[in-house]
């Protein structure tokens, strides 16, 4: 579950920069009962903007802090996303790991191993991928079903979103997610486990109009083995 929930707060973040603006709110006014226009919510505005993205890369530095553990885990690597391969984590430091989100699959490397897991199979994590296409489909309707979101600051400039899930399932992984960002440039991802462990991770030359060449998602969308 832990490694789930870490694909999860990734994916999350990754996905409010998912390009499906045909299916998100296009506008920023809307008219009211009496026919005059109606600002869009500061939530609507950001969906908005981070649905314009092609594809998205960022640097990220990850600390985890276990219950267990006197000083937290650091971590360090690359995030990518692309609408039709999905997510992509890789770790480089201290050791190399990724982890491929997409296609109805979960496939992880720990160094030496590959391991799948199919989503159908899975009820927890399948209930995660389905909050992760909501974002892509800029759903805000279907993500309040399964999340509270809480949005503070200035959409266009610096904000922060809480994400309090609601539902059985996703409450026996996650217990909250905060994300925090400066218009559609992601700075921090805050995931807070179900079972206490805490992870922080902050992103670094995010690029949120990133458009991968045909080797690059070759290269990129995989984990070995």
């Amino acid at each position: 579950m832990r490694r789930a929930a870490l694909v999860l707060g990734a994916a999350l973040a990754l996905a409010l920069g998912e390009p499906h603006a045909a299916r998100a709110q296009t506008s920023v006014t809307a008219p009211s009962s009496s026919g005059a226009p109606v600002a869009a919510s500061p939530l609507d505005t950001l969906f908005v903007a981070f649905g314009k993205s092609p594809g998205l890369f960022a640097r990220f530095r990850e600390e985890k802090q276990i219950a267990l553990l006197v000083a937290p885990l650091k971590s360090e690597g690359t995030i990518h996303f692309e609408r039709t391969k999905g997510l992509a984590r890789h770790t480089l430091l201290p050791s190399k790991r990724s982890i491929l989100l997409g296609g109805g699959a979960l496939s992880s490397w720990d160094g030496t191993k590959t391991e799948v897991i199919q989503l159908a199979s899975q009820p927890a994590l399948r209930a995660f991928a389905d909050s992760f296409s909501m974002f892509l489909a800029a759903d805000r309707a279907g993500l309040e079903k399964v999340f509270r979101l809480e949005l503070t600051g200035d959409p266009l400039g610096k904000w922060r979103l809480r994400l309090t899930p609601l539902t059985p399932q996703l409450q026996k992984i996650v217990k909250e997610l905060e994300v925090a960002g400066q218009g559609v440039a992601l700075s921090v991802l805050r995931v807070s486990e179900a079972s206490g462990d805490v992870s922080t991770s902050t992103f670094s030359d995010v690029d949120t109009a990133k458009k991968y060449t045909a080797p690059e998602l070759v290269a990129v969308f995989r984990v070995p083995g």
